[in-house]
């Protein structure tokens, strides 16, 4: 598993480049969103409900674009990555005055302020972290998370067989990251456990209420008893099924 100074994105990057010079976008090789059916499901389920050109929103490893594309209905979006370089490819890709880079430290959301953020965005990028990493993220999450916010990351999910045969995948599972979310101090809306062939989708928001959850299926609020039930193996208000038209790839 890759570490904060591990070269493998600047490696796949060069890579991206030299396989693929007439691409528009980097990383559109691994799936447009524009196009793809899965991707396109995705999209909608995950990103155009909370489109509003009046608040801010965050990405976290925007990569070349190929998602960032999908995030242009906000009135800022804050483009965060580890890598200059990556940051430089996005710009090259995506030319728009909404688009704010922010060159960070593997952990932190800098320059941001709190609880001014609306949705929190990130596809490809938890995938490849480490708990510890995983869970500074989120704690940053937490901070620049509105109370009215919603984050939607994308992580993987070594008990696939897709991600336990990746290298490059960080040792993660749903009870893991639920566990993680959790002890941030976040409450969990809904998961997707079967969209995708290697990854998981988690949709949260800070824990305004005090929640109190409890994996895998109940969520308990202090004094009130039990406030809902979620399908087996997910904590979701509305369980998401995948489309019987998308396919299991990222």
């Amino acid at each position: 598993m890759p570490d904060l100074d591990d070269t493998i994105h600047l490696d796949m990057l060069r890579a991206g480049r030299d396989e693929h010079p007439s691409q528009e976008l980097y990383g559109l090789h691994w799936g447009d969103p524009a196009t793809a059916p899965h991707l396109q499901f995705f999209a909608k389920k995950y990103i155009a409900p909370y489109l509003d050109p009046t608040v801010d929103a965050v990405e976290i490893g925007p990569g070349g674009g190929r998602w960032t594309q999908m995030l242009m209905g906000f009135r800022r979006l804050y483009a965060v990555d580890y890598h200059q370089e990556l940051l430089d490819e996005l710009a090259r890709g995506i030319r728009s005055p909404r688009v704010t880079p922010v060159l960070n430290d593997g952990t932190t959301l800098p320059g941001i302020p709190d609880q001014s953020i609306e949705y929190v965005f990130s596809f490809g990028v938890f995938v490849h972290l480490e708990r510890p990493i995983r869970d500074a993220y989120l704690r940053e999450i937490r901070r620049v998370l509105s109370p009215t916010g919603v984050a939607v990351i994308q992580y993987g999910e070594k008990r696939k067989r897709r991600a336990a045969k990746n290298r490059g995948f960080a040792h993660n599972t749903a009870p893991e990251m639920r566990e993680s979310i959790i002890d941030a101090d976040l409450f969990i809306r809904e998961e997707n456990l079967t969209l995708l062939g290697h990854s998981n989708v988690v949709c949260f928001q800070r824990n305004e209420l005090n929640y109190e959850q409890t994996p895998p299926g109940s969520l308990k609020r202090p004094g009130k008893g039990r406030v809902g039930r979620a399908r087996k193996g997910t904590l979701t208000h509305q369980a998401l099924t995948r489309p019987t038209s998308s396919v299991d790839r990222d």
